[in-house]
């Protein structure tokens, strides 16, 4: 991959060259679909809101493009699909038949594994029964479903378009149709929120009988209304002790009802665990296709046009819609892959480190792994560098510790 400035090309301010990435395979292949019914107000991710038809088909043709654009590297490469993921925006907000044509496009174009995970996100209110039956048909067989909270007024807060009543009616719509993996997301620390409130909505989604639940802490992104409302003294915002608190509670409970934490913000029932994003977290290959996605090749790295002119103009030219780019160094990898390994309960695994980038992290990180192991923070056995549940609280910080040896 070459990362050119504009000043190094004039035409070309940033460009991606497939025959310059290492011939190495991708084990996923992640789908950005940035059209929204209205945008949050937390969300800082890109996305459209109530685009139009026309918009929506334009978009489906591109990414088809894009997908034609990597065909020759997949190929060469040895490629084939183990996890696919679309996210967004809100990808059910393509109509069925467009939706259809994406996926079945996708699959003639790039390999995927027959025994792929395919997961869709999906907004409560934006499927029916029917809409569940097509995806099924076209090969996606997880849905992971924006639910945010089950109480009526934190949604209104967050700007959500769905009562609470409307994730019950998307979860019965996806068993209905026979989806047999199903997660949703929640989110903690939302102003206004209690204990009692959020452990009521832990209870909602255990007792929906999901596979999977990802809990996130409310971040609070520069520019986004909710962040202008803490600015300005509308809301307050959860301390650090109190969003602890949330953790932890959410910890406890979870593990009193099966659902493991196989990773600092995710959760699930033996056997149900993301495994598209467990390729991230194991700092594996992937591709990303559509406005904003992100691709990673061996330490080659790189980011969509966050824009759809952008991305359609250069998909039109027959080339990657690559806005910004660039090549870690050694270093840069080692500090990444452990905080991204360190995050999950097997945390690093020190033989596949070694396989991934040549080194030991037993040496690389000596320094620093006697005295964190002493403070209780992490603990080593077979051959597997891991948080404590201690060490989970101040995961950050742990991380920190490890990578400022690399300096």
């Amino acid at each position: 991959m070459t990362a050119k400035t504009s000043n190094e090309n004039n035409s070309s301010p940033n460009r991606v060259e497939l025959a310059d990435l290492p011939p190495i395979p991708a084990k996923s292949l992640y789908l950005h679909v940035p059209f929204c019914l209205q945008k949050c107000r937390y969300c800082d991710f890109y996305s459209v809101a109530q685009a139009s038809p026309d918009q929506l088909a334009r978009f489906v043709d591109a990414v088809l493009r894009e997908a034609t654009i990597w065909q020759k590297f997949i190929q060469s490469t040895g490629t084939v699909f183990q996890t696919v993921f679309f996210g967004g925006g809100t990808p059910t907000v393509l109509p069925p038949d467009q939706m259809s044509r994406l996926l079945s496009g996708l699959r003639k174009r790039m390999p995927i594994a027959p025994d792929a995970e395919w997961t869709v996100e999906v907004n409560p209110a934006t499927v029916d029964e029917s809409y569940c039956r097509r995806l099924i048909a076209e090969g996606v067989n997880r849905l992971s479903i924006g639910a945010q909270s089950f109480i009526d007024n934190e949604l209104a807060l967050l700007g959500r378009i769905h009562p609470a009543q409307a994730v019950v009616r998307t979860v019965d719509a996806a068993r209905a149709a026979g989806f047999d993996r199903l997660s949703l997301d929640l989110m903690y620390a939302i102003p206004g929120q209690t204990l009692e409130s959020w452990q009521a909505s832990l209870t909602h989604a255990v007792e929906l009988g999901v596979e999977h639940l990802s809990c996130y802490c409310l971040t609070l992104e520069s520019g986004t209304p909710l962040w202008r409302m803490i600015q300005n003294g509308e809301l307050a915002e959860a301390d650090e002790q109190t969003q602890l608190a949330y953790m932890k509670l959410t910890r406890a409970f979870l593990a009193a009802k099966g659902f493991a934490a196989y990773e600092i913000s995710n959760y699930a029932v033996p056997g149900q665990e993301c495994r598209h994003n467990l390729v991230y977290w194991r700092g594996q290959n992937y591709i990303g296709l559509g406005p904003a996605a992100a691709s990673h090749i061996s330490g080659h790295r790189w980011r969509n046009q966050a824009a759809l002119e952008p991305y359609h103009q250069a998909i039109n030219a027959h080339r990657l819609p690559v806005a910004d780019s660039e090549v870690l160094t050694l270093q840069q990898r080692i500090g990444e892959l452990a905080m991204l390994m360190l995050r999950t309960a097997e945390g690093i695994d020190c033989q596949q480190f070694a396989n991934i980038l040549g080194v030991d992290p037993l040496h690389i990180f000596a320094g620093a792994l006697p005295e964190l192991e002493r403070m209780g923070l992490l603990a080593y056995s077979n051959n597997r560098i891991a948080l404590t549940e201690t060490g989970v609280c101040v995961a950050d910080s742990v991380t920190a510790n490890l990578i400022r040896l690399l300096d």
